[in-house]
């Protein structure tokens, strides 16, 4: 699952940018819809026991029941979810290291405040 290549955000915006085809708002925004969707349907499955995903051993080689097949097919998915996000991003203009600052930002004084765990954008 993991690569011994690391990159850094913007770093990341920038290569994931090359490869992109289409770049409507509406490819950009369904397709991420599409990602999003095929990250809930592995835990549909877990959740539903399916063998490939779910494990009824406890040991230390499962986490939680998730079988490795799980992990990897999250893994490969949660990367095509950051793909989508960085191209609808520079669509926008927005750098991924801004995105990523400031929500670390919004976390940390949502945290300060006691609101972490509310309900709502503006907390």
């Amino acid at each position: 699952m993991s690569n011994s290549l690391y990159l850094d955000m913007d770093t990341y915006q920038h290569e994931a940018l090359k490869t992109l085809k289409h770049g409507s708002i509406g490819h950009l925004t369904n397709g991420l819809y599409a990602e999003v969707g095929e990250v809930a349907a592995l835990f549909q499955k877990h959740n539903r026991k399916d063998p490939r995903y779910h494990s009824s051993q406890d040991d230390m080689f499962s986490i939680s029941g998730y079988t490795d097949e799980f992990r990897s097919s999250l893994y490969k998915e949660l990367g095509d979810v950051l793909w989508y996000t960085a191209c609808l991003a520079e669509y926008f203009g927005f750098p991924m290291s801004s995105i990523a600052a400031h929500n670390i930002h919004k976390l940390q004084e949502r945290e300060k405040k006691g609101t972490i765990q509310g309900n709502g954008d503006n907390r």
